[in-house]
C-alpha cells in the first residue's frame, strides 16, 4: 500500500496534468476564435469596400443625372418659340424618357 506522502504526490501529479490538458484546450479554443473574428473582420472589409464603391458609383450617377436635368428644365422653359401646351409637354415627356432610360442604363452597370 503506497504511504501518504506518496498518494499526495501521485494527486499533485495528476492535478498537474490536468491542469496542462485544460490550458492546451482553452488555448485551442481561443485561437479557434481568433481565427473566426478575423475571418469575419475580412468579410466586414470586403463588404464595406463594396458598399463604399457603390455609393461612389452612385453619387456619380446622381450628380450626372442632376446636370441633365438642369440641362432640360431651361431648354422648356426659355424657348424663343411659343410653343402651345401639347409640344410643351411632348418635349417635357421626351426629356425625362431619355433621362430615365439614361439611368436605366447606368444602374445595370452598377449591380454588383
Amino acid at each position: 500500500m503506497p504511504s501518504p506522502s506518496t498518494l499526495t504526490l501521485l494527486s499533485v501529479e495528476t492535478r498537474l496534468l490536468r491542469n496542462r490538458v485544460s490550458a492546451q484546450q482553452a488555448r485551442e479554443r481561443k485561437k479557434v476564435y481568433v481565427n473566426d473574428l478575423e475571418s469575419k473582420a475580412r468579410e466586414l472589409q470586403d463588404k464595406n469596400s463594396k458598399l463604399e464603391e457603390k455609393i461612389s458609383t452612385l453619387t456619380n450617377e446622381n450628380t450626372m443625372l442632376r446636370k441633365v436635368l438642369m440641362n432640360t428644365r431651361p431648354k422648356v422653359d426659355e424657348s424663343i418659340e411659343p410653343q402651345n401646351d401639347q409640344s410643351a409637354i411632348l418635349g417635357s415627356c421626351f426629356d425625362l424618357s431619355t433621362t430615365f432610360l439614361v439611368s436605366l442604363g447606368l444602374q445595370q452597370n452598377i449591380q454588383l
